[in-house]
């Protein structure tokens, strides 16, 4: 396992931005992915420049509970992560954001899709190449979602789905 237990939120949300982020082609070539909520110059890539036709946004892990090893091994934590996904009727509109949640979905409830998924990642001051979520430490446990979620900017679009692991 090469989550830091001293870092495990940042180390997780991290290691999920990475592995979403190494998906290639279509749709996924058309969304940006991003850590936290989303910053007003990532939106604005939405209406202005078309470069993009979604975010998604995976935010800071909540550990729900830990369960500690016999024998003083490392405790197992049990997390929820939120992802959102954001369109605006410019950017794709309603079929885009239910495509987004739709690709999460099939992603996260199908192991062979995110456990195989490669990505390269630094924690700390270690390089990882190649890597994917389990050797990294990190199960999928379930998917939950995706909700809408309204705006009140008629325009944006977004929603919300949760991510539960196990690390």
């Amino acid at each position: 396992m090469s989550i830091r237990r001293t870092e495990q939120i940042l180390d997780v949300q991290q290691c999920i931005v990475a592995a979403l982020d190494s998906i290639s082609g279509s749709p996924w070539s058309d969304w940006e992915i991003v850590p936290g909520y989303p910053n007003e110059e990532r939106f604005s890539h939405l209406d202005s420049s078309k470069d993009i036709n979604g975010i998604i946004a995976a935010m800071s892990p909540m550990i729900e509970s830990s369960e500690n090893q016999q024998g003083g091994g490392a405790s197992i934590s049990n997390m929820r992560m939120t992802i959102y996904g954001w369109a605006t009727l410019d950017s794709g509109g309603p079929s885009e954001i239910q495509v987004i949640g739709s690709r999460l979905h099939y992603f996260f409830n199908i192991a062979a899709q995110w456990a195989s998924q490669t990505f390269t990642i630094t924690i700390g001051s270690t390089v990882y190449t190649d890597t994917n979520l389990p050797t990294m430490g990190i199960d999928v446990v379930g998917f939950l979602g995706p909700t809408e979620i309204p705006q009140t900017d008629r325009n944006i679009l977004r929603n919300e789905s949760t991510l539960i692991l196990r690390v």
